[in-house]
């Protein structure tokens, strides 16, 4: 039930900026929200806290995105509170993060190394994905560990290519084992 109202209400406000010719605008907003809300977890608290009524949590959004976020983003948030769906707030924010992505062709991956990449290399990584995927930009988060032994472990959404060493090691051990 969780991803189906994240998917409606962060549908919801994707459809918005499209049709307010906002992406940029409101991508940025909410980005700043989701910092917001991140570096200070306690607001969730706030506003999941069952003897704060639906009127004060209202009025403490409001006041927090006042001046800080267009009426129609400040809506939502409003709309989002109102329905009592605030607990699914970050799920219907990372669904409309993605929705902009997707809409502007920018992908995310992660790219595990056995040691830290060199800027040369992150950039020539980078350059593949892109040659790779269409994708007009791409998010890259890196994460070192060292038990791959050697080679990259890309995963882009729910495909992974895995060329690291420990892999062929485990593919030669199970085929000399199985032959």
């Amino acid at each position: 039930m969780a991803e189906l109202i994240d998917k409606t209400y962060g549908e919801a406000l994707f459809q918005l900026s499209l049709e307010e010719g906002k992406v940029e605008q409101y991508a940025d907003e909410v980005r700043s929200i989701k910092e917001a809300i991140a570096e200070n977890p306690e607001f969730m608290v706030l506003l999941d806290h069952p003897q704060i009524t639906r009127e004060e949590k209202v009025e403490v959004m409001r006041n927090c995105l006042d001046g800080r976020a267009s009426d129609s983003v400040t809506g939502f948030f409003v709309t989002v509170i109102q329905a009592g769906r605030q607990h699914f707030l970050m799920g219907m924010i990372d669904y409309f993060l993605d929705a902009v992505r997707k809409y502007q062709h920018i992908g995310i991956a992660d790219v595990t190394s056995a040691c830290a990449l060199s800027d040369a290399q992150k950039a020539a990584v980078e350059k593949r994905l892109l040659e790779t995927t269409g994708d007009v930009s791409i998010e890259i988060n890196y994460q070192v560990d060292p038990e791959i032994i050697g080679g990259l472990v890309i995963r882009i959404g729910d495909k992974v290519a895995d060329n690291s060493i420990r892999t062929k090691i485990n593919t030669l051990t199970k085929a000399i084992l199985n032959s």
